[in-house]
């Protein structure tokens, strides 16, 4: 069974770099690495071998470090095809559904899911028995959705977060690229506000969060409080929130992701 390992990044961005590795073999995989250092200094702790970098997309908070980390491991770097003049490093793509990285026990598969840009994939650990893990990037935060404004489109978030985020086991982690636990709880309680698993998950996060043991939320919870998940919910109990939607326009799922995208980019 593959391990993970979250490394935090103290920036106004927050960060999070993931080490996924295996005590049996010593092997290891970074995902999105912002800065080397920290990813070096683990790997040296643990005696870990890197091979692989994995980029969930090409922004440069989530790529700033692999060439520092590919130069000090040899590890070969990974990501979307479509990033192929956009990465620094960039060695070998991978498509959708394919496999990113496998041993005896475990494996890592790539799904697209365009919308924060039309070159992201978020990561799947599998084992032979359930779904364990996905790596996010920025497609899908605690309690919100990446935004669309740096090469994206939020249509296409839409349907990726309709189409392949929804069919997860329950019981399977999220990690994603950044922090945004505080500001996002806040938003979905402004629209979403008789929703009282929000403030369990509050009670939650003030107790066990923080930089150096964060708080990993399990899919099941973030159907509960995350609104982009919620739609038609948040609509029925909070209507007047959406009161300057044109009144022209359907408040069809997709509409409604749309206003609530946009309203959260002014928020």
């Amino acid at each position: 069974m593959l391990s993970v390992q979250q490394i935090y990044t103290h920036s106004p961005l927050r960060n999070y770099t993931y080490v996924v590795y295996s005590d049996t073999s010593g092997e290891a995989i970074c995902i999105d690495p912002f800065e080397s250092k920290s990813v070096i200094t683990f790997l040296r702790q643990k005696k870990l071998k890197l091979v692989s970098i994995l980029n969930t997309h090409e922004h440069h908070d989530h790529v700033a470090g692999n060439l520092e980390l590919k130069e000090e491991t040899g590890a070969i770097v990974k990501a979307h095809p479509g990033a192929k003049e956009k990465i620094p490093g960039l060695d070998e793509v991978i498509k959708d559904n394919e496999i990113a990285f496998e041993n005896d026990e475990s494996k890592i598969i790539a799904l697209e899911t365009p919308g924060h840009t039309f070159c992201h994939h978020c990561y799947v650990l599998q084992t032979s028995k359930k779904t364990v893990a996905l790596f996010s990037g920025d497609t899908l935060f605690n309690a919100g959705v990446g935004n669309c404004y740096r090469g994206g489109e939020p249509k296409v978030l839409f349907e990726t977060i309709k189409n392949k985020l929804n069919q997860f086991p329950l019981e399977m982690k999220l990690y994603p690229g950044h922090d945004y636990w505080e500001n996002n709880i806040k938003f979905a309680k402004e629209v979403d506000p008789k929703n009282h698993y929000l403030t369990e998950i509050e009670n939650l996060i003030r107790t066990y969060h923080s930089e150096t043991s964060p708080f990993v939320s399990e899919y099941g919870q973030e159907l509960k409080i995350n609104p982009f998940f919620r739609l038609r919910e948040v609509m029925e109990s909070n209507p007047e929130y959406f009161q300057n939607m044109p009144p022209d326009v359907l408040k069809s799922e997709e509409n409604l992701f749309i206003y609530l995208r946009s309203v959260r980019d002014k928020w």
